[in-house]
């Protein structure tokens, strides 16, 4: 067997008993014309326990080839597929575990019984061993081959790994597994992948990973990298990806907020910019964290649910031309909040380097509900229920604490569904809804 690396590989032969009559020309030559047609370190027979006695012969007869017999462990193993299955697996698992890769190993399931052959062929597929050769030539009046026009025939296993391969990562795609696509599906570029991969699956292979590489930039909220990423023509990728490529208003979507958050302060910039930017990413942050719950996360969920109630009132503030990170003190509002502050004895707000005045998030509710906004009420409400109180929050092991808070999946749930109808359909408006829907569009399994 050629290869571009020169590395000598590690060949395994199933043996079994030939003709008794014609031992030498039905078991032994075939044997030795198998392994004679490649470089090996090592050649591993797999007979049976009845057959273990010509394969010690083989192995005398090759010498000083390395030349090891592992035979089958129990009488009449060679016609059960489990058992001849078990014992290869675990051979081939020994074999990986030394280093030795998969590409550089080679099997040959031409003799023994028909549950010998079977399962050292499915145990090679299942192990990535990419090369499968078997003797064929003339056949006689039973179906065997006539000793003396023996050849060898080569089979490549990696169309099936390889739809095995894409199999799996879609499996992991569908739920939202995006990194593990990546790790799964080599780069194309790579001069393994060029060897090892047949070329008709370079294209798609190429195209899978660049929508794998989109959806996992944005689920990580990195939008400018998910946004830089080349999106392939949908026609590159394989009919069950199809329906995953991201449609003209998600791009669009990712791509808006992949812009930088607006310069500026004046109140034109918090009005017509920031609001704006702002809604949209509370929304997506939203959708993200219905993701985390969905995938068991929910620490980083309740993270994501206290941030969504943040700038949600960040996001009304700016719509009033008020900066929750620099308050005007000389404002009339803030002003008056602060008054009824000090008559309730609330703690008053913090100062930035400049002497502006800075609003945290109960802080900003109050100054909306003093500029009499229709969403000041549901956010303090939200923002009193016992998910959102420092002792979850704060005292997360995400935060400040030592082991984890969030309260169940189900109460998770509700409270984003709170978020959604409180929130985030009265705060964006009539583009709420179209908004949570492309925001969700990653959610395959939904």
């Amino acid at each position: 067997m050629s290869r571009k690396n020169g590395k000598p590989g590690v060949m395994l032969l199933t043996v079994g008993t030939g003709d008794e009559k014609k031992r030498e020309e039905t078991l032994y030559t075939p044997l030795r014309l198998s392994i004679r047609e490649g470089l090996w370190s090592r050649v591993i027979l797999l007979p049976s326990l009845v057959t273990e006695e010509w394969a010690e012969e083989v192995k005398r007869d090759l010498a000083p080839i390395n030349v090891q017999v592992r035979p089958l462990p129990e009488s009449g193993d060679e016609d059960d597929a489990d058992r001849c299955f078990d014992h290869f697996d675990r051979i081939l698992t020994e074999l990986k575990e030394e280093g030795i890769e998969s590409n550089l190993m080679a099997v040959d399931p031409t003799r023994g019984t028909k549950m010998m052959s079977a399962a050292l062929t499915l145990a090679a597929v299942r192990h990535d061993v990419p090369h499968l050769r078997y003797i064929t030539g003339q056949r006689d009046h039973r179906g065997a081959v006539v000793p003396g026009t023996e050849r060898i025939a080569q089979f490549k296993t990696t169309r099936i790994m390889v739809s095995h391969r894409l199999e799996d990562a879609l499996r992991l795609f569908r739920h939202g597994n995006f990194a593990a696509v990546l790790d799964l599906l080599p780069d194309p570029t790579h001069p393994l992948t060029v060897i090892h991969w047949p070329e008709e699956f370079h294209e798609t292979l190429s195209a899978t990973r660049a929508l794998a590489k989109f959806y996992e930039a944005w689920d990580r909220l990195n939008h400018r990298e998910a946004h830089a990423v080349g999106l392939p023509d949908s026609e590159a990728l394989g009919s069950a990806w199809r329906r995953f490529y991201p449609a003209e208003d998600v791009r669009a979507w990712v791509e808006q907020l992949a812009l930088t958050f607006p310069e500026g302060n004046d109140l034109v910039t918090r009005k017509e910019k920031k609001a704006p930017y702002l809604s949209r990413l509370m929304v997506d942050v939203w959708a993200n964290g219905l993701r985390r719950i969905k995938q068991k996360q929910l620490e980083d969920a309740v993270v994501r649910a206290y941030r969504v109630l943040e700038m949600a009132g960040q996001m009304a503030l700016f719509r009033h031309g008020q900066d929750s990170s620099c308050l005007d003190p000389e404002d009339s509002v803030v002003k008056s909040y602060l008054e009824r502050s000090d008559k309730s004895g609330n703690t008053p707000l913090s100062r930035n380097k400049s002497g502006q005045l800075m609003a945290g998030r109960e802080r900003v509710t109050g100054l909306l509900k003093q500029l009499g906004d229709p969403l000041a009420k549901d956010l303090i409400a939200l923002g009193n229920l016992p998910i959102m109180s420092a002792r979850v929050r704060n005292d997360s092991v995400l935060i400040h604490g030592f082991q984890a808070r969030a309260p169940d999946e189900g109460t998770m749930r509700h409270f984003y569904h709170l978020l959604k109808e409180k929130v985030l359909i009265p705060g964006c408006g009539s583009k709420g809804e179209s908004w949570l829907s492309i925001a969700q569009t990653s959610d395959f399994l939904d």
